[in-house]
């Protein structure tokens, strides 16, 4: 039996707006600390003490690099291009593949991502990520001591979270079958401030675990966001944020026996955002086996009428 689910996500629209006014590649526009801010406008002013630099002011007499000893200690090759960088940005939420053919200098490479990608999350963690890739040089040069990676990305995640700690999104999801008995539904509070299109897409990756989870592998994912299901149905994705988490949907579908994904408008789509409404009144995962809350029976019955 082929099963159908829908999923939502709950978040401020009006504080998560995009607007093409802000360069969100500028760390001033970053939602970041202020250290985090200052030292992303150093760099891009060539202004951090590489010893690239400080031979040029004859403060040093080599500019080898002290953590891989191969190139020059500049400032692409410090932050980008060094093994210790590459494995940071390699393994991070943004899995970043940097080639040195087209990337002349950071500003250049910051000011051409800033016109393609739009998300505030990438650009957050992309400043935390490149202040831990610093520290992890100068504790490697200045106190003896060897950063892992892993900790590396730890940190510059938590930094984003903790600094967003008041901000939080819902997601929502429902499970019927084709008469439109409710078989599974669910609601998660996760902690952070998220644009539209990635709230959703969060919703539909948690929401697929779920249903895995309980057994049903035959399923018509539907949703009100035209871009994901357009993505999901063309297999596209990117390095931005919402591409990755369209990745990790793709993934999970694979062990899927079917699935299809749909577009309905949002009027069809009052439980699953219902649910992701109410995941406020819950400290953790919730997720109902055949039954919803009692909240959302008023907008599972508007869903099939509208259907």
């Amino acid at each position: 039996m082929e099963l159908s689910y829908r999923n939502g996500g709950s978040i401020d629209e009006e504080k998560n707006e995009k607007s093409d006014e802000v360069d969100l590649a500028h760390p001033w526009n970053a939602h970041v600390p202020p250290k985090i801010k200052h030292f992303g406008w150093r760099v891009l002013q060539r202004a951090i003490p590489v010893r690239h630099n400080l031979k040029k002011r004859r403060m040093c007499d080599e500019d080898i690099c002290l953590m891989c000893g191969d190139a020059a200690e500049t400032i692409e090759h410090t932050l980008i291009f060094c093994e210790a960088a590459k494995a940071c940005w390699n393994l991070s939420p943004l899995r970043l593949q940097f080639q040195a053919d087209n990337l002349h200098s950071f500003s250049s490479w910051c000011t051409n991502m800033g016109g393609i990608l739009k998300e505030k999350l990438w650009w957050n963690i992309f400043w935390c990520i490149l202040w831990g890739i610093w520290l992890k040089r100068y504790a490697w040069c200045f106190e003896k001591k060897e950063v892992q990676v892993e900790e590396v990305i730890r940190r510059a995640v938590s930094i984003v979270g903790e600094y967003e700690k008041n901000e939080a999104i819902g997601l929502g999801g429902i499970v019927r079958d084709n008469v439109g008995d409710v078989l599974l539904s669910t609601c998660h509070k996760l902690m952070g401030c998220y644009d539209v299109d990635i709230a959703e897409a969060m919703a539909a990756r948690h929401f697929l675990g779920v249903a895995f989870e309980a057994g049903l592998n035959k399923l018509t994912h539907e949703s009100d966001n035209l871009k994901l299901i357009q993505h999901l149905n063309s297999r596209k994705s990117d390095n931005s944020y919402f591409g990755l988490i369209v990745n990790d949907i793709l993934h999970l579908a694979g062990a899927c026996q079917f699935i299809a994904y749909s577009h309905i408008g949002r009027k069809g789509n009052s439980a699953a955002h219902t649910l992701a409404r109410i995941s406020k009144n819950y400290v953790e995962m919730r997720v109902w086996l055949e039954e919803a809350p009692t909240d959302v029976n008023t907008a599972i019955a508007f869903d099939l009428a509208v259907a």
